[in-house]
């Protein structure tokens, strides 16, 4: 083997060593950015639903409250990168918010207040 093989194969080794090593959410930033982003959307709808009178001032307390805790679990969760179950979880509770102002939204009490 020449020197330059050697050396290619020591520095490929190397690089995988490394990138097995790196964890998930280091490989892929764009998923934080991606559920942060879908945080603040929600945090948009549940505002304009309020704004328009479409929910109760008491319902968008709650779903307030709600984005709010999820945007906390968000913070904790990303201190040290996003792995595959924090993703799941915070996938999860989104779809909760959204699926809640859905209903909300729909549930036809005429409350709004």
């Amino acid at each position: 083997m020449s020197k330059f093989t050697t050396t290619a194969l020591i520095a490929a080794a190397t690089a995988a060593t490394l990138g097995a090593a790196m964890p998930a959410a280091a490989q892929t930033p764009g998923r934080a950015n991606a559920i942060r982003s879908e945080i603040q959307q929600l945090q948009n709808r549940v505002n304009r639903n309020d704004w328009r009178g479409r929910i109760s001032e008491r319902e968008a307390r709650a779903l307030r409250s709600d984005v709010q805790r999820l945007s906390y679990n968000f913070r904790a969760y990303n201190r040290n990168g996003l792995n595959n179950w924090e993703m799941r979880t915070l996938q999860q509770q989104i779809n909760s918010v959204r699926a809640r102002l859905q209903m909300e939204r729909r549930d036809g009490d005429n409350r709004r207040w």
